[in-house]
């Protein structure tokens, strides 16, 4: 069932996560967030109250039905599945053209930049906390890994999943060169080690340049993996 150009409906990207779950089968509310957990919510994390919009959302539009489930032992539940109009709408965005740019965001990144304002022992300590955050990702990514080894109906997921454990282990490898970086500099509290301070006084009131100071070269534990 193709969509016609007046019938398409815009969504966000979570309602469309939705819709390509349900493609999985019918599930409740919370079965749906339960999946999310263990799939896309490694790279695509939803708060609840998110996924339990859209879902109202898209039976609305008549993109999926719901129908109520009685049950003995506990609250009686709704389950959502995914129609004929769904399944043309994900579809259409599937193949379509546009794609939201990733964007990066990290706290982490912001404290490092303005490094020379900061205790350095303060600095250390929370690129170690990145580095063993990275370390527990990437062991859980090697175990879902495993899991996916040889079973086609994983082929996509594990493309996806390739694309994590690089990252990840790019993350260990950054964090120690920053570490082995702000060791061999001996930074002391205090003493500014930015791009600032290493413009002429002329030029002092001027933007830093991302470029002016680079994150630290690839040295001996270039291409390393843990």
């Amino acid at each position: 069932m193709a969509l016609r150009a007046e019938e398409a409906v815009q969504l966000p990207t979570t309602a469309y996560a939705v819709l390509g779950l349900l493609t999985f089968g019918p599930m409740s509310g919370y079965d749906l967030l339960k999946l999310v957990e263990k799939s896309v919510g490694f790279f695509w994390a939803p708060a609840k109250s998110q996924v339990y919009g859209e879902l109202k959302r898209l039976a609305h539009a008549g993109l999926i039905s719901e129908r109520p489930v009685r049950q003995e032992d506990r609250p009686d539940k709704r389950l959502y599945r995914l129609t004929a109009r769904g399944e043309a709408a994900l579809r259409a965005w599937l193949d379509s053209p546009e794609v939201e740019p990733d964007v990066v965001r990290s706290a982490l990144l912001v404290k490092l930049f303005f490094g020379h304002r900061a205790d350095p022992e303060a600095l250390v300590a929370l690129v170690e906390r990145c580095r063993s955050e990275a370390a527990a990702r990437l062991a859980s990514y090697r175990r879902i890994e495993r899991e996916m080894a040889g079973r086609d109906e994983f082929f996509f997921p594990y493309l996806v999943l390739r694309a994590g454990l690089i990252h990840e282990r790019a993350r260990l490898r950054w964090c120690r060169e920053v570490l082995d970086a702000m060791a061999a500099r001996g930074s002391r509290p205090g003493e500014p080690s930015g791009p600032v301070s290493r413009q002429p006084a002329a030029t002092a009131g001027r933007r830093p340049a991302l470029g002016a100071a680079g994150p630290p070269t690839g040295g001996a534990d270039e291409g390393r993996t843990p």
